[in-house]
């Protein structure tokens, strides 16, 4: 043992079978033919590159993967031709577009990245009416009153 301040705490030659009655037994000779055991040893781990492609190694086919919005996205003519047919008001797509815009720049991690962006885009033009419908005067007539309606004519 060195005398550096740290105690030795393991034997680094300890064996798991040294004082063990079960230990295995060494045979006298090597096996001429692989065994079950050596060969199962020889299959690739789940998840590595030779079990995705069925052990043959050839490189995996490519997937599409998604990008972050791009800096300069804007609304174009068919952005909001796709806003009007989810049923958007025009005065609010502009709106829209800016809360788009700006949630998917700040949003971070793996969600953030989409494949097709125009048809998040249309989503979230559906998303929009859901939450909060288009308001009086605008291109839904049948939509119910809001607390904000039935109020004002009481608040100056």
């Amino acid at each position: 043992m060195k005398s550096n301040g740290f105690i030795e705490l393991c034997d680094l030659d300890w064996k798991p079978y040294a004082n063990h009655s079960r230990a295995p037994k060494a045979s006298a000779q090597a096996p001429e033919t692989e065994t079950e055991t050596e060969t199962e040893r020889k299959t690739p781990l789940r998840g590595s590159k030779e079990s995705a492609n069925g052990g043959s190694g050839a490189p995996r086919s490519k997937r599409r993967t998604g990008a972050r919005l791009p800096a300069d996205w804007d609304l174009t003519d068919d952005r909001v031709q796709a806003a009007v047919n989810a049923g958007l008001a025009r005065g609010r797509i502009r709106t829209e577009a800016n809360k788009f815009r700006d949630y998917w720049h700040a949003k971070s991690g793996k969600d953030a990245t989409k494949l097709d962006w125009d048809a998040t885009w249309r989503n979230w033009c559906r998303n929009a009416l859901e939450y909060k419908p288009n308001g009086p005067g605008e291109s839904d007539p049948d939509r119910p009153p809001s607390h904000d309606d039935h109020f004002k004519p009481y608040c100056p």
